[in-house]
């Protein structure tokens, strides 16, 4: 279970993140998918966003109360998800950058409930198949749905987890080798959080499973990247000395064992592969900054670097040549590493 002085550590850390943001709206959040051939990068705020693909960057006009939080690569440019805040009630917003130009689409869910949070985008071969997202009257009533996009419209809408006897939190997502979808997420169990996910199929989605043995601590803030073999996992796991990052991959439809890839209170995951490479980037408690791990197909840390004194807020990850790797701040300065083993 966790000691005092982590549960004390994670609630300063949460509460200092969410001051900072509310402090900060004049401040960009960097988002950066997992997949980019070009290198894309959305810095997001309430009410405007800029999207850098290479050395380009455009800026993109958003509504009052509008906020983008997730994007993706397309064949012929980019489509982007977040939502609209109004009147306290949260509507999700999608918006296309490609050969048609800059649209705005038809929001994918409709307003039925008060609550419309953490869409993530689904794309299948450079195309826009769909997005998940979590709907609810209050943050402990959520349940996650989705909705395919036909390339003009919008199909039904499709329920993958049921509410539970509390909260669902942490949507992640990813297009496998083989077309279909897995979304992965935290659900409360009665006892505490664990991570479970749902794989679409022909008639809808699985029923949401664990995907590893449950437990007594929390297990939050999953992600996931597909591999050549199936796909692989991260998210923290509570633990006597504080938060660790486990790693677990899934193959042929099971999900084997994870594995400790970071420890020392290891929180916010993300997978980046770039240049045929498979980074893991998270925030570390001890000593504070940012670690990224280099894994092979397998899971396993390769190799490590560490970024020390620098800002809680998300940087995005860019290679350095061979022996380096380099963390571009929401303030724009570059913190620079290099690898050791691990």
């Amino acid at each position: 279970m966790l000691s005092k002085g982590s549960l004390l550590w994670l609630t300063c850390l949460l509460f200092t993140l969410t001051i900072a943001v509310a402090q900060s709206e004049a401040e960009w959040a960097v988002v950066q998918p997992a997949e980019s051939q070009d290198g894309l990068v959305l810095w997001s705020r309430p009410g405007a966003a800029r999207v850098v693909v290479g050395d380009r960057a455009s800026s993109v006009s958003l509504r009052s109360g509008e906020e983008l939080t997730d994007i993706a690569e397309l064949e012929d440019g980019w489509v982007a998800a977040g939502r609209r805040t109004v009147g306290g009630k949260t509507r999700l917003v999608v918006l296309t950058d490609d050969s048609q130009g800059l649209r705005r689409l038809e929001s994918p869910a409709p307003a039925t409930g008060e609550l419309q949070l953490r869409p993530r985008l689904l794309v299948d071969d450079g195309r826009l198949a769909g997005v998940a997202w979590l709907e609810g009257a209050t943050p402990r009533e959520l349940t996650v749905r989705a909705r395919r996009w036909s390339g003009v419209d919008w199909g039904p809408t499709e329920l993958v987890g049921p509410r539970v006897a509390g909260s669902q939190t942490g949507l992640a997502s990813v297009t496998l080798g083989d077309g279909n979808e897995l979304l992965m997420w935290s659900a409360f169990d009665g006892n505490d959080d664990e991570i479970v996910f749902s794989r679409s199929r022909g008639d809808g989605w699985t029923t949401p499973r664990r995907v590893a043995a449950g437990n007594r601590v929390p297990d939050v803030a999953p992600a996931v990247i597909a591999t050549r073999a199936g796909a692989l996992a991260a998210w923290s796991r509570a633990g006597d000395d504080g938060y660790e990052l486990v790693v677990a991959r899934y193959r042929r439809g099971v999900w084997q064992k994870p594995r400790v890839a970071a420890r020392d209170g290891a929180l916010f995951a993300r997978f980046v592969r770039r240049d045929g490479r498979l980074l893991l980037l998270y925030r570390r408690a001890t000593p504070r900054g940012w670690g990224v791990a280099e894994l092979g197909p397998n899971g396993l840390v390769r190799r490590r670097a560490t970024f020390l004194k620098t800002a809680p807020d998300r940087p995005a990850l860019e290679l350095d040549g061979v022996m380096g790797v380099n963390l571009r701040m929401p303030d724009r300065t570059v913190a620079r590493g290099y690898w050791d083993t691990p």
